[in-house]
């Protein structure tokens, strides 16, 4: 299944299940002078992000923000912390990044790179490369050694990565280090729909 496809599935769901905003937060589009601004800044962006954009401007799966414009959106009534909900914004986060990582690792290395996605538990973001691949960077142990590249794609990342079977690469080095009691609402949903066979990893 495409990624599209299990997005159109959790905002349906969304419009039903109050429950389900705790691990999902889907946005409108983004507008379309942010889509040519990004295109303008960073050329390499792949045709997958933006359709990404113009879908959900970007949006919250469980621990993870996906990054977009940071416009507001809406977020119902019975959420009281509204502030959570607020997705980081794309330009300033890469201009914090362009700083931050140059204290320590050689740039240069990376090539051009794009954030895409940061985690909210873990000072970890994930970058767009200009190969169009993602790579995880862990800015608190501050050490190369723990890049990690989790798609060659940003469709990739989206469909087998967020959502899909190789979740729990994100967290650790092989998905047999996954066991059942390590259940949270985004793998108890990920199971639900099937778009990650309960006898991976357990």
């Amino acid at each position: 299944m495409h990624w599209r496809q299990k997005f159109d599935v959790v905002r349906a769901e969304l419009s039903e299940n109050e429950q389900l905003w705790s691990t999902f937060d889907l946005h409108e589009g983004a507008v379309e002078t942010f889509v040519a601004a990004l295109k303008a800044a960073f050329p390499f962006v792949g045709d997958e992000y933006v359709e990404f954009l113009r879908y959900t401007d970007g949006c919250r799966i469980y621990t993870e923000f996906l990054l977009g414009s940071g416009a507001s959106h809406f977020v119902p009534d019975f959420i009281e912390d509204k502030n959570f909900f607020q997705c980081p914004a794309l330009f300033e986060e890469a201009a914090n990044l362009e700083v931050s990582l140059r204290e320590w690792r050689n740039v240069d290395e990376l090539g051009e790179f794009m954030p895409v996605a940061m985690s909210t538990t873990r000072e970890e973001y994930y970058l767009m490369l200009a190969s169009g691949e993602i790579l995880c960077v862990d800015t608190e142990e501050k050490e190369t050694a723990h890049d990690n590249y989790v798609g060659k794609s940003f469709g990739e990342f989206l469909n087998e990565y967020m959502m899909g079977p190789k979740q729990p690469l994100l967290l650790y080095d092989h998905i047999d280090e996954w066991k059942p009691d390590m259940e949270n609402e985004l793998t108890r949903y990920l199971h639900k729909q099937g778009w990650w066979p309960e006898e991976t990893g357990s």
